[in-house]
């Protein structure tokens, strides 16, 4: 589905973010400008998370190899990470909420059919504050901004380990 560029909520030197919502369900599209698209180039990852958001370990994943998030955040893409921030700084500003929450995630791409380093994230969310989103996402954004900025890199350094050759891939997560 086609966005349009006035969507477009956050840019920076690393990432281009544009936002569509319906309800408390949410598309974003994240276009990465690193170079590099997982974590395994951001060896400070882990460390930052524990210091800054330790519950997102807690965070059920759903992976090709089926790791637990704490291993999986060590060498996955970084939209994936981000789907899971934001996961975990939406459950933290709707926990005064008295109804049940209901929490999903999924991100996925296609570097066939487009630019490496898209990513396609959707929420969707059962009794989540509507008024929750927005700030949700502003600190996630700073979250993985600091991650990322953690890690000096030359704007030309290159992803090289192979992920042009998979066609389609997907992660989902659930709190």
């Amino acid at each position: 589905m086609p966005l349009n560029l006035k969507t477009v909520i956050y840019s920076s030197q690393n990432f281009f973010l544009y936002k569509r919502t319906s309800g408390t369900n949410l598309y974003l599209v994240m276009q990465l400008l690193t170079g590099f698209v997982k974590t395994d180039k951001l060896p400070k990852t882990k460390m930052i998370l524990r210091e800054s958001l330790p519950q997102i370990f807690l965070n059920e994943c759903f992976n090709e190899e089926s790791l637990c998030f704490s291993k999986e955040v060590e060498n996955t893409e970084i939209g994936h990470l981000f789907e899971h921030i934001l996961l975990q700084n939406l459950l933290q500003k709707n926990l005064s909420n008295e109804q049940e929450l209901e929490i999903n995630g999924e991100t996925f791409w296609n570097w066939k059919k487009e630019t490496i380093g898209k990513f396609h994230i959707q929420i969707e969310g059962k009794n989540l504050k509507e008024r929750s989103l927005q700030p949700s996402i502003d600190d996630s954004i700073s979250l993985l901004e600091k991650i990322i900025n953690s890690h000096s890199y030359l704007p030309n350094e290159k992803e090289t380990d192979g992920h042009r050759d998979r066609p389609f891939l997907h992660y989902s997560a659930q709190l």
